[in-house]
């Protein structure tokens, strides 16, 4: 398989550039640590990327869910709707934190939604102040 490499830890800037080369209990040590990319690749490339690539879908929809923006300031009020853009937010970085791909989908969706509603709570907070 091509896209399985060695894992790699980084130099720190003080030492030498080249990386060092691990195996067994350390390698396994160097993928939770490093910032290697191919570490970091490697669970996406064994699904030739398909989470990733829907995740790349989904994001871009933060159109649909303007009319339920409108829906949720009407009847929530702005405070209302500050506490459920900060609900949004505490589900989006607890959901980022699981080591799943199947849940980083829905992590990429709660995204989408916390991202449309705290542009649109900003602007709608701005204009009732001012």
């Amino acid at each position: 398989m091509p896209w399985v490499r060695e894992p790699c830890v980084r130099a720190p800037p003080s030492a030498s550039s080249t990386p060092v080369k691990l195996s067994g209990a350390s390698e396994r040590q160097a993928c939770v640590t490093s910032s290697c990319l191919t570490c970091a690749a490697r669970g996406a490339a064994e699904d030739d990327f398909y989470y990733t690539r829907l995740a790349g879908y989904i994001i871009p929809c933060g159109f649909s869910v303007i009319p339920f923006i409108d829906t949720s300031v009407t009847r929530l009020g702005t405070i209302g709707c500050c506490q459920m853009v900060n609900v949004m937010g505490i589900l989006y970085n607890c959901t980022s934190l699981v080591p799943s791909l199947r849940i980083q989908v829905f992590t990429a969706a709660v995204y989408t939604v916390y991202r449309a509603f705290v542009f649109s709570m900003i602007s709608t907070f701005n204009a009732q102040v001012c």
